[in-house]
């Protein structure tokens, strides 16, 4: 999501200057209280402000000064973290830049009583900007709780905004009604990110986005979900899944009845995250009779998956678009590979090239991270080696004096985020595999005695984390707050 890392403007002191005579400004800053500091009126000559916010929450800083807001030309506001600020900070401050030609919006957006659809983007925000020329948005709306008699369509949600000439499109999703959810954006599509979030996505061509963030809760992804995909996102670089759906329709074998023009090929892409995903994914996007992947270099998946997919690494169905993986990221790191692994992933030349990202399920952490005790949240960190951490009478204790790194790549819910992410979707045992059966087929199949020892200490971990959780809970939730002091990013 960001080139760099975001900045924190907060906590400057008081006496920070500002150039005055900054009139063009593009910035990643930590939250919205950063970015209401540069426009406190300090910034008197600003006129374009591009801002892309790591995460829009907890908001304490009100603008007293609003000389710079009245000023703007062009305002841009992109955010991939679910925010529930939107009616209370952001669309205040929107309504005071009745001075904009240039808006462009990119939001996600939960717990709100209605939809941010075309006749509230036009009613509430454009139709005060008497100067505006051009809209840009892209923006989804979950969690609304609905009236079963009036579940507005995509028609109802884009309408309002193409009679007044702004070209959008848009689809709607009702799971349950209390879980509405509605997502609008600007065609043509002019972003490098999207995400989606159902797989009720109505389609269309996005030449410029690269990087795709794909979540349900309730449904599966099938396979010709993903060709539509593949279709609509044809320059895609990262692709990262969210889904513990397992799909309904999945080729376990190639079916020499089809034609080949059945199987998906995502030409360029070169990152795949599947690690908060069913194993029928792993199996979608590896078995070459299913998905082509010419130029994968980086994969995020679950150590377990990977074994029973390829079958611990002797399934020719997924060799091919393996060959060219450059670097893995497990969940677990197994005590020891088996001889026929570097076999199998020719390119992986050295230990550095596999890294690990340890999962914990913590009940109610006291972090203001969630917003409800009763929510299971999943605290995720990334470690330095497989001896890295010790569980004794349920307290996390450091082996090492190596810093806990934070992962390349920032996503989305993603669970490829940065070091610490938080999902109140995650319900309790959520991170427990429940293959043991097909694992131990699959290990019985084998004259190595290394993949049973992998797979028991995988199970083994995570029962003592989880032993260790419910034993003593508090000694958990102090040693993340010991993290979260360390500078360590917190996302959703």
């Amino acid at each position: 999501m960001y080139p760099y890392s975001p900045i924190s403007l907060i906590d400057l002191p008081s006496t920070t200057c500002y150039s005055s005579s900054i009139a063009y400004l593009s910035v990643s800053v930590r939250n919205f209280n950063d970015c209401l500091c540069l426009l406190d009126g300090r910034l008197s000559q600003l006129h374009t402000f591009i801002v892309k916010v790591y995460r829009i929450h907890n908001t304490s800083m009100i603008i007293n000064n609003t000389k710079t807001l009245s000023n703007l030309k062009c305002f841009s506001l992109i955010s991939f973290r679910y925010t529930i600020e939107y009616d209370n900070h952001i669309l205040p401050y929107l309504r005071q830049m009745s001075q904009l030609e240039k808006l462009t919006l990119s939001l996600i957006v939960r717990h709100r009583t209605s939809f941010i659809d075309g006749a509230h983007l036009f009613n509430d925000i454009l139709s005060k900007m008497l100067y505006l020329h051009t809209f840009i948005c892209n923006i989804i709306t979950g969690n609304v709780v609905m009236d079963a008699e009036f579940l507005p369509t995509p028609d109802d949600v884009r309408h309002p905004l193409i009679e007044k000439g702004y070209n959008v499109n848009g689809y709607t999703d009702y799971t349950n009604l209390s879980n509405g959810l509605c997502h609008i954006y600007s065609v043509p599509f002019t972003m490098d990110r999207m995400h989606i979030h159902s797989n009720k996505f109505a389609g269309g061509l996005f030449i410029t986005v690269r990087y795709l963030y794909l979540q349900d809760y309730v449904h599966s992804f099938e396979h010709h979900f993903f060709a539509e995909i593949s279709r609509a996102f044809p320059l895609l670089r990262t692709l990262m899944i969210f889904n513990l759906s397992g799909q309904e329709k999945l080729r376990y074998q190639p079916n020499e009845q089809e034609e080949t023009s059945s199987i998906i090929e995502f030409s360029l892409l070169i990152t795949l995250g599947l690690t908060m995903c069913y194993i029928d994914y792993a199996k979608q996007f590896l078995f070459d009779f299913n998905t082509r992947l010419p130029y994968l270099k980086k994969l995020y998946i679950k150590y377990e998956d990977l074994m029973i997919v390829t079958e611990i690494f002797t399934n020719n169905a997924a060799r091919a678009n393996c060959s060219k993986l450059e670097r893995i990221i497990f969940d677990l790191e197994p005590m020891s590979y088996p001889e026929n692994f570097h076999l199998y992933f020719p390119l992986l030349r050295n230990e550095s090239d596999l890294d690990i990202t340890g999962y914990l399920i913590v009940h109610g952490a006291d972090m203001q991270l969630v917003r409800d005790e009763n929510y299971i949240c999943m605290i995720r960190f990334q470690l330095n080696g497989a001896n890295d951490l010790s569980m004794k009478k349920g307290k996390l204790e450091r082996k090492t004096n190596n810093h806990i790194k934070p992962n390349e790549h920032d996503s989305a819910s993603d669970c490829h985020s940065d070091t610490i992410f938080v999902d109140k979707f995650i319900k309790k045992y959520g991170c427990v595999n429940k293959n043991d059966e097909e694992i131990n087929r699959l290990f019985h199949m084998s004259t190595s005695s290394s993949p049973i020892t992998t797979a028991t200490n995988i199970r083994n971990e995570r029962s003592s984390i989880l032993e260790a959780i419910s034993t003593d809970q508090l000694s958990i939730t102090t040693r993340i707050r010991s993290i979260s002091n360390s500078s360590l990013n917190i996302a959703r």
